[in-house]
């Protein structure tokens, strides 16, 4: 009886005492308890290098208990890492697309079963990622065969990625035989350049500099530096439902666009006196207009009037040029009708430069037959003067493709483009 009563006792004090346990990992199967050794590395290795900027995390896990299990995914340049990537996920891999280049990460994955909190660190493994060179920067100011007013110009381009040097090369030279301005190590992405010259066109390029290297340069662009400016207070001109800049070249105040006023006509009609102002379209075709100005003949132009100087078909306060006016322009530019053309006009040694401004378009012309020349290759501009008394022939302005020359002389039925002169 004793005994049985001794027995009894060491029972219930065994039970009291496994009652106020708190660790309750004494009573999980084995099968729940997940051992260090059960994870497995997959990809990348542990202490693998050169791997890609952008890696898949994969790991292996025994399971014998066959349970569903849950992973939480660590990431970071410290060890231990610190940085949760990623929570609760069911699967043994996870993707990732925003590592750096030539750096160091650690990495680990803690895991449980679903229907208990016991979480099993695994082991922290690393690998470095490899190291890419350079991309060349892109460039953004000025922009590439631009005409800009300012001898101090500011250069900008685009950050390159893992770059903490640029360097930036100016030239009067296309390939660079020679340098205006030749800095490196610039911090920052942009850089005044001050003393350069008007009417002159320069080319520029930048490389970048970082911890890997140098890269290669960027593509090289160009601009042009005019002295040309707007006519003083008049900016630009509201006319027909168009605005037209304005341009000041040796005291003269030109309209920087051609005209492109009134209704179009076909080549094959003649324009007439009808109240009505008609224009040609190069080719007929009315988005030639919109980029080079209409074509009209000289009777048009005038309003079929034949004095000098008159208002014809230009804006309130403005006028058709004089021969004499266009002598005035030609000499302004040393009579090379390369500064008058707009850059991308012209070829060989007829490319345009515009150090003035003018920013003529070789829009071509129409025949007194009704067709169509020189789109490319030539422009006309009408004057307001006749030809010494021959009454089917007056002055105009004429530029060229592959010179610089300026020539005068056409005939009134042919159709030439109009600038207008402030009076």
């Amino acid at each position: 009886m004793i005994k049985n009563c001794i027995i009894l006792l060491t029972f219930a004090i065994s039970l009291l005492f496994c009652l106020g346990c708190k660790d309750e990992e004494l009573f999980l199967p084995d099968h729940y308890l997940i051992n260090l050794s059960q994870i497995d590395v997959i990809n990348p290795d542990n202490n693998a290098i050169n791997q890609p900027v952008e890696v898949n995390l994969a790991w292996s896990i025994t399971n014998p208990a066959n349970e569903q299990i849950y992973y939480d995914v660590y990431l970071g340049k410290s060890n231990p890492p610190t940085t949760k990537i990623s929570s609760l996920q069911t699967t043994t891999s996870y993707y990732i697309s925003t590592l750096s280049e030539n750096t160091t990460y650690y990495w680990q994955v803690c895991a449980e079963y679903a229907n208990n909190n016991n979480i099993t660190n695994g082991p922290v493994w690393k690998f470095t990622t490899e190291t890419y060179p350079l991309n060349p920067p892109v460039l953004t100011s000025p922009s590439n065969a631009a005409t800009i007013n300012s001898t101090s110009p500011t250069f900008s381009w685009n950050s390159v990625n893992g770059a903490s040097r640029y360097g930036l090369q100016v030239s009067t030279s296309s390939v660079f035989a020679d340098y205006v301005y030749n800095q490196y190590q610039i911090v920052g992405t942009s850089k005044q350049v001050i003393g350069l010259k008007n009417s002159t066109k320069y080319y520029w390029r930048v490389y970048a500099e970082g911890t890997t290297g140098i890269s290669n340069w960027s593509t090289i662009w160009s601009f042009t530096i005019t002295d040309a400016t707007p006519c003083q207070g008049i900016i630009s001109v509201g006319y027909s439902g168009q605005t037209y800049n304005t341009v000041e070249i040796a005291y003269q105040c030109w309209l920087k666009e051609n005209l492109n006023v009134g209704t179009r006509i076909n080549s094959s009609e003649d324009q007439t006196e009808n109240n009505n102002i008609e224009k040609y379209c190069y080719n007929d075709n009315p988005n030639n207009c919109s980029t080079y100005g209409g074509l009209y003949q000289w009777n048009e132009i005038m309003q079929y009037s034949t004095t000098e100087g008159t208002r014809g078909i230009c804006p309130n306060g403005w006028h058709i040029p004089t021969y004499t006016e266009f002598e005035t322009l030609a000499v302004a530019v040393s009579n090379n009708s390369n500064a008058l053309k707009a850059v991308g006009q012209g070829s060989g040694n007829g490319v345009g430069t515009n150090t003035s401004g003018f920013s003529a378009l070789l829009a071509g012309s129409s025949d007194y037959d009704g067709t169509f020349r020189g789109l490319g290759i030539n422009t006309n501009f009408w004057s307001s003067s006749e030809w010494i008394n021959v009454a089917s022939v007056k002055h105009d302005f004429q530029l060229y493709n592959s010179d610089s020359q300026i020539g005068f002389g056409g005939s009134t039925s042919n159709g030439y483009s109009v600038r207008c002169l402030k009076d």
